[in-house]
């Protein structure tokens, strides 16, 4: 609907995951979309460095359906503490382009191994993190029986025994170097 009024706004809105889309190697997207109006920290808006009401009649102007979808929640808006440097904008964030790269994803929460390839340029919600790789290889070991059994006696266990596979640890998962041969034939039953 928000497009239908105003198609000037389709490149704000972009599918996102959640924790529990994010499946054993391909994400199941559940059709969830999520607005991104970036802080004017990262983008140069029309409005970027305007006074709040020169600003705010800026972003109605360019996005007006966008504007009139927020206007309801104004206050609870502005009543955020991780907001940009207007009311309808996200905090600033280093790594937007990351997302629009191919990349592993993962469940923040995980009863088994969930690991997803993404190479749609999937955003995620605060119960996904993701590796910027291109990598099918690693992707299938991340999924194996035995990286489970490593991951099981390695990573914080929650509760009813779900693993907490946290950013910092994943980054020290030994994931062997394998031989071309062994790469693509991983590769191809990865595919």
């Amino acid at each position: 609907k928000l497009v239908a009024a105003d198609p000037n706004c389709e490149s704000l809105i972009h599918a996102y995951l959640r924790g529990q889309d994010v499946d054993r190697w391909c994400p199941e997207w559940a059709g969830m979309w999520m607005i991104v109006t970036q802080s004017s920290s990262n983008v140069g808006w029309p409005w970027t460095g305007k006074p709040s009401s020169e600003a705010e009649a800026a972003f109605q102007q360019t996005y007006p359906s966008l504007y009139t979808h927020f206007l309801p929640m104004r206050d609870a808006l502005i009543k955020r503490q991780d907001q940009g440097e207007y009311w309808w904008e996200l905090r600033s964030c280093a790594y937007w382009d990351e997302f629009r790269k191919p990349k592993l994803m993962y469940q923040e929460i995980q009863y088994h191994p969930s690991f997803t390839f993404d190479k749609a340029g999937h955003l995620a919600n605060n119960k996904v993190s993701f590796i910027t790789a291109n990598d099918l290889f690693v992707l299938g070991v991340l999924n194996t029986p035995v990286m489970w059994w490593h991951n099981w006696r390695y990573l914080p266990h929650m509760k009813d025994e779900a693993l907490a596979p946290v950013g910092y640890m994943v980054r020290e998962i030994p994931i062997p170097r394998p031989t071309d041969e062994t790469r693509a034939r991983a590769e191809e039953l990865v595919k």
